[in-house]
């Protein structure tokens, strides 16, 4: 959160150019003028931890709306049309979740000419079929088999059931 808003606020935050040389001021110790200092090619410290998430952060965020938007479409269809189409989409998603996403994300960055666009493109269209945190049937212990399946005439419990007790005496 703090580096969301410092770098939304970089304009007003950082009074020197996170790219500027300058060797008459190398080395400087923490002052007025540089807050936190200038580095051995005499760039101002402050300004570049300043300016230097906002690349990060828009490659996370818009990253992350593609893949969003890729897995929720085709979540949405797999979810409507059911069948093959879901067949489809999870044959897709085990393809993308297979390939190592480091290796893939290098591959496909490497090929066209780079850019940002393409790292976007590239992120989202790997995460997209993610392994969210949503959880399985143990997180929801008032889902049952049979009723997940459709089980005749059965209705998930009011509550989970039981498990039976142990003693604990230091074995099994």
């Amino acid at each position: 959160p703090t580096g969301t808003v410092l770098s939304g606020a970089t304009c007003w935050l950082a009074r020197h150019d996170p790219l500027s040389i300058d060797l008459r001021e190398r080395l400087a110790a923490p002052s007025a003028e540089h807050w936190l200092g200038t580095d051995i090619q005499g760039l101002d410290i402050w300004a570049r931890l300043v300016y230097g998430p906002r690349i990060s952060l828009a490659v996370g965020l818009l990253s992350q709306s593609i893949a969003l938007l890729i897995g929720v479409t085709l979540g949405l269809l797999a979810g409507y049309y059911g069948r093959w189409v879901d067949e489809i989409v999870m044959r897709l998603a085990d393809v993308t979740l297979a390939f190592p996403t480091l290796l893939l994300l290098i591959a496909m960055v490497a090929a066209p000419e780079p850019s940002l666009t393409v790292v976007f493109i590239t992120v989202g269209g790997v995460g997209w079929a993610g392994t969210g945190t949503g959880g399985g049937p143990a997180d929801f212990p008032a889902v049952t088999p049979a009723g997940s399946w459709g089980g005749a005439g059965r209705t998930a419990p009011s509550r989970p059931p039981r498990r039976p007790r142990r003693c604990w005496r230091g074995h099994d």
